[in-house]
């Protein structure tokens, strides 16, 4: 089968890829607005991109005729933070995912706990076992009201019962319990069944 995206299949774009591309991390982000409100929410069209210098890729789709509040806050402020999410956090950033009106902090409602960042005024949410604070480089607009935000990562807080081995930046993976998105509904994957297979020499 092809989707010819030009054509009627377009308005499917969007549930092949949430339900090709799996797992997908969770960007749980805080930005704030002109008047400092702190916005929490999650976005799965995300990943690294680059390691020198460290960058992330957050991808926002349309909001009901204007920019969704993260995205709007980001391309006014230039920074963020992108938190990922463990299993004992998936409740509340369930929740943050809510269509909250603008002038409503998700943080506030919910009583989420934040703690001041080292490098940016934005933020972070005490409980993330990993957030990055990050600082945009550049919005590409790929739609109406959709786009992606490019950032270095200018500092990462790790959960230190994650830590290996602080000097070379050593992390226990299954320490960190992260979990992920599965498609564009209710799905998420947790315990992921892993197995080696280590990379061929040359070429």
């Amino acid at each position: 089968m092809f989707y010819d995206f030009s054509g009627p299949a377009a308005a499917l774009g969007y549930g092949i890829l949430a339900n090709t591309v799996t797992p997908r991390p969770i960007a749980w982000i805080t930005s704030c607005d002109e008047t400092g409100r702190v916005n929490a929410a999650p976005y799965s069209f995300f990943n690294a991109m680059g390691g020198s210098p460290p960058t992330l890729a957050v991808g926002f789709l349309a909001g009901v005729n204007d920019w969704k509040d993260s995205a709007r806050n980001i391309r006014e402020r230039g920074e963020f933070v992108v938190h990922l999410v463990s299993q004992d956090l998936a409740a509340v950033m369930n929740q943050t995912s809510a269509a909250y009106p603008p002038e409503v902090s998700e943080a506030e409602v919910l009583g989420i706990d934040l703690l001041p960042s080292a490098r940016i005024d934005i933020p972070r949410i005490a409980a993330a076992r990993v957030a990055f604070e990050c600082r945009l480089v550049q919005f590409v607009e790929t739609g109406p009201f959709q786009g992606t935000a490019v950032a270095e990562v200018l500092g990462a807080h790790i959960s230190d019962s994650a830590i290996t081995n602080p000097a070379r930046g050593h992390i226990d993976r299954e320490a960190l319990e992260l979990i992920a998105r599965l498609d564009g509904r209710s799905r998420y994957a947790r315990d992921f069944d892993v197995f080696d297979m280590p990379r061929p020499e040359g070429g």
